[in-house]
């Protein structure tokens, strides 16, 4: 994602080599669901979504870090993400 940290939003960004079924969400250092980004089928080649820095219920989340989840065909990756206002 860039950018990180971030304030306001983040654009990530991720790359299928083919079409597949992908949830992307974001989740608290605890483990729980914040917010789902993405969700369905996506064709091959790259794609990008906006994170407002905002929870499920529409209120901005508070300072801290916070994990990408994208889940593919391919495999699940995570990455880091920081939250600073």
């Amino acid at each position: 994602n860039r950018p990180n940290p971030f304030g306001e939003s983040t654009r990530v960004a991720y790359t299928l080599s083919r079409p597949s079924d992908v949830t992307l969400a974001v989740y608290d250092v605890a483990g729980h669901l914040v917010r789902a980004l993405e969700s369905g089928n996506r064709d091959a080649g790259e794609h990008e979504v906006l994170w407002d820095g905002r929870n499920a219920a529409g209120r901005s989340v508070a300072n801290g870090t916070y994990f990408l989840k994208l889940e593919t065909a391919e495999g699940v990756a995570a990455h880091k993400v920081s939250v600073l206002r």
